[in-house]
């Protein structure tokens, strides 16, 4: 029999629960980066608070959004008219703040713990060249627990989304997360969100990926498993039968998507949109929004993956990972 994945009819809400990260972006030479000992390129963690204030004591001009992939997928799937909700933890602060009033603006209802910390803080340091190096300071924003989650609208969503960069710092708390989700008949979205996520949390990726309904995964994490390309409905075979994963998203961006249940079953190859592309931060994001907003409002599993496609095609052509604006009529170009 064909495993579920579509929410339970009258459940629309999508529930995400993640870390809680302002991102500052900022144009920087590589002198700086020297200065304060990060690699170029990378994502350079730190629990050094007078690195950071070091660090924006030198900044002039910069970019502020609220980033986190999970509440990015919350306010798309906002964006395109259904509910969401959010939980993590935050500063108390100016930059917790904000970060609440984002989730408000974007008609995303906010369940967050307030924490005596600074919040969270992502760095986004771009180059001449355009190489963007990161240094993350997660604060009270990796501090979510498991009393924090709220089981009651966990339990009334009709999903539950997260990523493997929860892993990092509120494992506990997802897993509780997924708990509540499978006790109430709540199917469970997962990003994998980048190969160094999976290298990083093998053992407790295996025990998340057991509870997965929902996959979305692309080439770079296809082949932190083993897959090449061209490898594409092989890795899609062994996450819906190893795992028993309902419906994998297989993200191919220039190139589409390949959505498909496995087994033989419905498989569909979708097409990305051609534009202007001006940055690539937040895409995938909003592809699964899109894609999570087709499954809800029963569309198939084609023209699921082109609302998500669509929705991605809006995000990369701009500079901001999110949209500010509203979509209207969104089947109209189906």
């Amino acid at each position: 029999m064909e495993k579920r994945y579509r929410p339970v009819v009258g459940r629309e809400m999508l529930f995400a629960l993640e870390n809680t990260p302002v991102d500052y972006v900022s144009k920087v030479d590589e002198s700086l980066l020297q200065k304060f000992g990060l690699r170029k390129g990378d994502f350079n963690g730190t629990s050094d608070k007078d690195q950071v204030l070091g660090l924006e004591k030198e900044l002039k001009d910069f970019e502020v959004e609220c980033g986190g992939s999970a509440a990015n997928v919350a306010s798309g799937y906002s964006n395109l008219g259904l509910p969401a909700a959010f939980s993590g933890s935050i500063g108390n602060d100016s930059n917790g703040d904000l970060y609440k009033k984002s989730l408000i603006d974007s008609n995303v209802r906010p369940y967050l713990s307030v924490r005596d910390e600074r919040n969270g803080v992502c760095h986004v340091l771009v180059t001449p060249d355009g190489e963007r190096t990161f240094l993350v300071y997660m604060g009270a924003s990796s501090d979510l627990k498991p009393e924090d989650v709220p089981k009651e609208a966990i339990a009334h969503s009709g999903f539950l989304h997260s990523t493997a960069y929860a892993l990092d710092s509120i494992s506990a708390a997802l897993e509780k997360g997924i708990e509540y989700a499978k006790a109430n008949n709540v199917l469970v979205s997962f990003d994998l969100a980048s190969r160094k996520s999976i290298e990083r949390h093998e053992k407790k990726l295996d025990d998340i990926l057991s509870n997965t309904d929902i996959l979305f995964v692309n080439r770079e994490e296809a082949d932190a498993f083993g897959f090449k390309k061209g490898d594409e409905l092989k890795l899609i075979e062994y996450m819906t039968k190893h795992y028993g994963i309902a419906l994998v998203a297989y993200k191919l961006r220039e190139d589409g998507a390949i959505i498909s249940s496995g087994h033989g079953n419905k498989t569909a190859m979708v097409m990305s949109y051609k534009v202007n592309v001006i940055n690539t931060n937040g895409a995938g994001d909003g592809f699964a929004a899109g894609l999570l907003y087709g499954l809800t409002s029963n569309y198939d599993l084609f023209n699921s993956g082109k609302i998500a496609t669509f929705y991605a095609s809006r995000i990369i052509m701009q500079e901001s990972s999110k949209i500010s604006y509203k979509l209207f009529d969104i089947e109209g170009m189906l």
